[in-house]
């Protein structure tokens, strides 16, 4: 049986002055239907570029998919054209982008850019997009309903403005919506209501979601499975409690460690600096970060593999033991 999403191989690159940059390297994987993906790692990573290519929102030319799949519902998603894409995006894959105040246009009001998808995809009267307007921002929290269509975007705060998104991410009623940085620029509060919030109407509406962050701690509590993205490229990937309490790769654990905790004075920042993508290197490409590092990863690239025996999903590119070396060092 086909999975909700499935992406095969998919390359990204970017042309540039100093040549190819390759952003997204043969990134394979699926999203089944009703399920919560969580998408980590450091900027850079390929995060937010594969997931514009999800929507067919890549920034042409500049931004190509060299090679590889994007199927949705069993359809290759490549090679649409733009009146095509209007049917799927929104429709089928709504999108909530990182900064509400950059995503929402300061010259319309809130009302008019909520009404404007409703009557050009659905068909629906003024009246009607209105009352579906209303019932949109009931949905998301935001009282007040008729004040707020009235307002523009800088007279909201950032988590009302980041509600707006989310209720036109969810407006058309699609299958899959794709969160990237959603809680970003807000504060600790605000952030937690917004999860909350995605997790309600997830439930409610029965979505599958990609909830793209920096956060780790957000991302324990809203995603089933998580993947960790590095150098355009999945380095590891597995449920939620096995990925954060049982890790099997450097950059990963990286990651946790990094982490605040009270029982730590300083934080524990990864070393190095991430990959130059315009310039092709063999082995694993946290390798000249990571002090686990063998030769081998020096000068060949690990599969993603299932590493746990009997817990099937949980898999990593990596050619040592890190279960031994976290023992070692007496946890994570």
């Amino acid at each position: 049986m086909s999975a909700l999403l499935e992406i095969d191989n998919l390359s990204i690159g970017f042309d540039t002055a100093q040549g190819m940059l390759l952003a997204v390297d043969r990134l394979s994987y699926r999203v089944e239907a009703g399920e919560t993906l969580g998408i980590v790692g450091e900027s850079g990573s390929g995060k937010s570029v594969h997931a514009l290519a999800i929507a067919g929102l890549l920034d042409h030319p500049a931004a190509r998919i060299l090679g590889g799949s994007i199927r949705f519902e069993g359809r290759d998603l490549r090679g649409l054209s733009r009146r095509e894409w209007t049917q799927i995006r929104g429709r089928h894959i709504g999108f909530v982008f990182q900064d509400p105040m950059t995503a929402l246009n300061p010259l319309l009001t809130i009302g008019q850019q909520l009404k404007a998808p409703l009557k050009y995809h659905l068909g629906l009267s003024e009246r009607e997009a209105r009352q579906r307007c209303r019932e949109l921002l009931d949905q998301v929290g935001i009282g007040e309903a008729d004040k707020r269509l009235r307002q523009f975007p800088h007279q909201l705060s950032g988590g009302l403005r980041q509600r707006v998104l989310i209720a036109m991410g969810i407006s058309l009623g699609p299958k899959l919506l794709i969160a990237d940085e959603a809680t970003t620029a807000l504060d600790v509060t605000v952030q937690a209501q917004i999860v909350d919030l995605v997790m309600a109407l997830k439930a409610q509406l029965g979505l599958s979601l990609i909830w793209i962050s920096h956060d780790l701690g957000v991302v324990a509590r809203l995603a089933d499975t998580v993947q960790v993205m590095y150098a355009g490229r999945i380095l590891e990937r597995g449920p939620v409690d096995a990925l954060f309490y049982d890790p099997r790769n450097a950059y990963t654990l990286g990651l946790l460690r990094s982490l605040p905790r009270p029982e730590r004075q300083r934080l524990q920042a990864i070393p190095g600096q991430p990959p130059d993508l315009r310039t092709a290197r063999p082995g694993d490409p946290f390798a000249a970060r990571n002090r686990y590092a063998t030769p081998r990863c020096f000068i060949e690239q690990p599969p993603l593999r299932q590493v746990v025996e009997g817990e099937a999903g949980h898999l990593s590119a990596s050619w040592y033991d890190l279960r031994s070396i976290i023992a070692r060092e007496g946890g994570i």
